[in-house]
C-alpha cells in the first residue's frame, strides 16, 4: 500500500500512471482508497467521490502495483476513462472586516494631538508548507465555529503584527503616517494633507489602492490583501498665556553715603562754585572788618590780634614811633 499525499498538478490519472504503470488503471486507485475511507479503517481520510475532483493536501492510498488489474465484481474490466483534471487547491481566507473607530491609533506632541482612525478589509491566508492539508482538514468540518476558531489561531497573529505600531508625524499642515501593513509591501510612509474643521481642529485621510504582499509571522508565511482607509484628525493645544517677569520683593541694604559715587549734573556744579565763590567774598569781607577792628584797637592801647601774632605795646615810646614812621 502506498500513501501519497496530493500535490499541484496531481490527477488519478496521472497517478495511476506513476504507481501502476497506466493511467487507465485509475479506478483500482479509487476502490482501493474509497475502502479504506468508507470502511472505517481510517475515518480521517476524504473519500473520492468524483475521480476530477481531488484536492491538494489530501491524503490518497494507492494499492501495491500487479500486473493484473482490479475488475469490477460482474468481471468486467474498469470504464476507461481519463480523469485528467489536476487536483484543485483549497485556500482558507480569513477576512478581518474593520470597523470605523475599532483601530484607533494616538500620539500625543507637545503642541498637538495626532489620532488615526483605520477601516476597510484584509483578507488573511496561510501560505506555509503543508497549508492545504491543514486546510483541507478544517474545510471538512461541519462546525463552522471550530473552523473560524483553528483558522484564527494563526491568521490573527498575523493581522494584529499588520495593524500595530502605526506612526504618526505633524508639521506645517500636513501629517505623516507610516503603518506595517503599508511598509510590508513597499508602501510609504505617506504624507497627508489637513484642512482646518475648526481654529483647533484639522482633518484629513488616506485611501491607497489595494495592498497585496506577504509576510512572515512566527515562522509562518500569510499573503495578504488590504482595501484599507485612514482618517486622521488634528488637534491644536491652546498657547499658554506670556507671563511677566515676576519682581521679586524684598530689602536692600543700605549703602553708606561715603561708599556711593557722586554725581552732578551741570546745575549742580555751576551751583557748587556759586556757592564757593560767594564763601569767599563773605571771608574776605570779614578778613577786611576785622583787620579794621584790630587796626583801630591798636591804636588805642594794647591787644592781641591773634593766636599766631605776637602782643605789642603801642605806648611804649620805641614802638610808637616805629608805628608812626610806619604809617
Amino acid at each position: 500500500m502506498i500513501r501519497h499525499v496530493v500535490r499541484r498538478g496531481d490527477s488519478l490519472w496521472g497517478l495511476a500512471g506513476q504507481y501502476l504503470g497506466s493511467g487507465a488503471r485509475w479506478p483500482e486507485i479509487d476502490k482501493f482508497h474509497n475502502e479504506f475511507a468508507l470502511g472505517g479503517k481510517h475515518p480521517q481520510l476524504l473519500p473520492i467521490k468524483d475521480p476530477n475532483l481531488i484536492f491538494v493536501g489530501q491524503t490518497i492510498f494507492i494499492p501495491p502495483r500487479s500486473s493484473k488489474p482490479f475488475t469490477l465484481s460482474q468481471g468486467k474490466p474498469w470504464p476507461k476513462v481519463e480523469v485528467t483534471k489536476p487536483a484543485t487547491g483549497l485556500d482558507l481566507k480569513v477576512v478581518y472586516k474593520i470597523e470605523d473607530g475599532q483601530s484607533q491609533y494616538k500620539q500625543v506632541l507637545p503642541h498637538c494631538t495626532l489620532e488615526a482612525k483605520l477601516s476597510g478589509t484584509i483578507a488573511i491566508e496561510n501560505m506555509t508548507h503543508g497549508r492545504y492539508r491543514h486546510n483541507l482538514e478544517l474545510a471538512l468540518s461541519k462546525d463552522a465555529p471550530a473552523v473560524k476558531q483553528k483558522l484564527g489561531q494563526f491568521s490573527d497573529h498575523a493581522f494584529r503584527d499588520l495593524t500595530k505600531g502605526v506612526e504618526l508625524g505633524y508639521q506645517n499642515g500636513h501629517v505623516t503616517l507610516k503603518a506595517p501593513i503599508m511598509a510590508q509591501a513597499g508602501l510609504g510612509p505617506y504624507t497627508i494633507k489637513v484642512v482646518a474643521e475648526n481654529p483647533m481642529k484639522l482633518k484629513g485621510s488616506l485611501k491607497p489602492e489595494t495592498i497585496s504582499a506577504t509576510a512572515d509571522v512566527e515562522g509562518r508565511k500569510y499573503k495578504y490583501t488590504a482595501d484599507i482607509a485612514f482618517d486622521v484628525t488634528v488637534t491644536l493645544h491652546p498657547t499658554p498665556p506670556k507671563l511677566a517677569p515676576e519682581v521679586v520683593k524684598g530689602t536692600v541694604a543700605p549703602t553708606k553715603p561715603a561708599d556711593l559715587p557722586v554725581l552732578k549734573t551741570n546745575e549742580g556744579i555751576v551751583a557748587d562754585m556759586v556757592n564757593k565763590f560767594m564763601i569767599t567774598i563773605t571771608i574776605l569781607l570779614l578778613g577786611t572788618v576785622m583787620l579794621r577792628t584790630k587796626v583801630a584797637a591798636a591804636l588805642s592801647g594794647n591787644v592781641s590780634i591773634g593766636a599766631f601774632s605776637h602782643p605789642v605795646n603801642m605806648n611804649y615810646p620805641g614802638n610808637q614811633r616805629y608805628f608812626n614812621n610806619s604809617i
